[in-house]
């Protein structure tokens, strides 16, 4: 008797196969967007504003030191691992060790350096959170790599599972920090650092073991694979840091420090729709890297789809943040934060403008126009620090909010232009 059951479609496997894949990113991101927002809150909480503004104006210090990485480090090292082949991948992954390892001996020189000149020149506290956010700020870094690479060769299944470890261990390191009275800025940084540290290793052990010897991959190659994005990734850097958090500098010369901790605390509630933001963003130059060996209607078809369904689920959860942020900040924050309570929607609609833009720069850059895919955080950077310097002076935070959110609007109409110049001359 015949099978009534219709054979399974390829398309059904491909969505299928889409959801998997998706669903333990999302999962991935939660666990260490978690994370982070735990130890926020509980720093948050046992901090007083002043103290947490100064973590808050360090993570600012490590965010232009993250961007620098992302643009030139990770964005080429993701480009160039669809192109490694299965026998050079563990070669690949050791040189990418001991670059990483260089990287962290130059950080720890640089960070001691910063401090014996701060010290020397009676600003030890401001030598610390510069050596802060340039040591520990490259353990972080290490981790966001290895995380990468799991999803480039592994499975996002696997940084999940590590990322619950991350977070079960950061966590209750906190508490027993906090029992034994060690609290300060600097416990958050040594607790995230450390932990970081730990888990990029395990990534990396799991790495070289699901791999065999094969040929060489040096560390000129490395160099070589990195080099084009050096020019046009440097100077984006620059301009992205001051798009994302320049705007804790402006707010700490003319607001003051606690004016910082309250804004940082809206964006720390915002933090996983950023962290998801980055992690799509090196999963669609993988992808787009792969689909751009077809043809150019066929990645515009693919790359507008996209967009249109992550446009299609953002803008309900901008919506709801808008009726629940006020509720939520007082839960989370027991009422120490609650003014700024209604920016978390101003913050959260840019982010997800943000990763429109993100889609469709991370297309141009897979298909090795790096110039147009840059110019976009450019723009929206020139836009955030006009608006900045124009409103925060006069309205403090929620000129912070408006300036942010002016600057997601021009970056994301200048992808939208780019991208569709591109796509018409390829036609």
């Amino acid at each position: 008797m015949q099978s009534i059951v219709a054979p399974e479609r390829p398309a059904a496997k491909l969505w299928l196969k889409a959801t998997r894949q998706y669903g333990w990113l999302m999962a991935d991101q939660a666990v260490f967007a978690l994370t982070n927002l735990v130890l926020n809150v509980l720093f948050a909480h046992w901090l007083t504003p002043v103290e947490y503004g100064r973590f808050g104006i360090t993570f600012s210090g490590f965010i232009l030191l993250s961007v620098l990485h992302w643009y030139v480090v990770v964005e080429p090292l993701l480009v160039e691992s669809a192109r490694i082949a299965p026998d050079r991948l563990r070669s690949y992954i050791t040189t990418l060790v001991r670059a990483h390892l260089i990287l962290l001996a130059v950080a720890s020189v640089l960070g001691a350096l910063a401090w014996l000149t701060g010290t020397l020149l009676g600003r030890p506290d401001l030598g610390l959170g510069v050596a802060t956010a340039i040591g520990c700020g490259c353990a972080l870094l290490t981790l966001a790599t290895a995380r990468r690479l799991c999803l480039a060769f592994l499975t996002a299944a696997i940084s999940a599972l590590v990322g619950l470890l991350y977070l079960f261990a950061a966590t209750a390191t906190a508490w027993v920090l906090y029992f034994a009275g060690a609290i300060s800025w600097f416990a958050l940084w040594v607790v995230m650092s450390g932990w970081s540290l730990v888990c990029a290793t395990i990534i990396c052990a799991i790495l070289l073991s699901r791999t065999v010897p094969g040929r060489p991959y040096r560390m000129a190659e490395l160099v070589r694979a990195t080099s084009p994005f050096v020019p046009w990734g440097s100077a984006s850097a620059g301009f992205s840091w001051v798009r994302s958090d320049g705007i804790y500098v402006v707010l700490a010369l003319f607001q003051g420090l606690a004016s910082v901790a309250g804004t940082r605390a809206v964006v720390t509630l915002n933090a996983p729709v950023v962290q998801l933001n980055s992690a799509l963003m090196a999963t669609w130059i993988v992808d787009f890297g792969r689909r751009g060996r077809g043809s150019t209607r066929a990645l515009r078809r693919t790359v507008l789809q996209r967009a249109l369904f992550y446009a299609a689920a953002a803008l309900p959860i901008v919506v709801l943040a808008g009726f629940v942020a006020g509720p939520v900040m007082h839960l989370v924050f027991r009422g120490k934060f609650d003014a700024g309570a209604w920016l978390m929607p101003v913050f959260l609609l840019s982010y997800a403008l943000n990763g429109i833009e993100g889609m469709l720069t991370s297309a141009m850059k897979a298909s090795g126009i790096f110039r147009d895919a840059y110019l976009p955080h450019m723009v929206g950077s020139v836009g955030v620090g006009i608006a900045a310097l124009a409103l925060i002076p006069r309205a403090g935070a929620p000129g912070a909010a408006a300036a942010v959110l002016t600057g997601a609007i021009a970056g994301l109409a200048a992808a939208a232009f780019l991208f569709a110049r591109e796509c018409r001359r390829n036609v």
